[in-house]
């Protein structure tokens, strides 16, 4: 996820942990919220092109680690960003306008 715009989430590397796949992206936006170095993927310095590269090489030569850290974003994201979690969110957010 090689993108230096400040994303405000970054929704492609949550589309990423879904397919169980270890995440490598700039430190950028909200990027940080979902992106925990060495547990589901790695978050390089914005622009610091050898450190992402670096990562991705990492990645690619220890497919054990590509996969721990794979599995470990699927089940964050299923804990964290779960739909039903979300529906939840959304439903304490409109009670909470609603009794304003």
């Amino acid at each position: 996820f090689p993108s230096i715009y400040p994303e405000p989430f970054g929704i492609v590397g949550l589309e990423a942990m879904a397919a169980g796949r270890p995440v490598v992206a700039f430190d950028v936006g909200g990027v940080r919220e979902w992106l925990k170095t060495g547990i589901n993927g790695y978050c390089a310095p914005r622009g610091n092109t050898e450190a992402y590269t670096g990562y991705l090489r990492t990645l690619l030569s220890d497919m054990s680690l590509a996969t721990e850290l794979g599995t470990a974003g699927w089940l964050l994201l299923k804990q964290q960003y779960s739909h039903d979690r979300h529906i939840k969110k959304l439903e304490k957010t409109y009670e909470r306008l609603r009794n304003l």
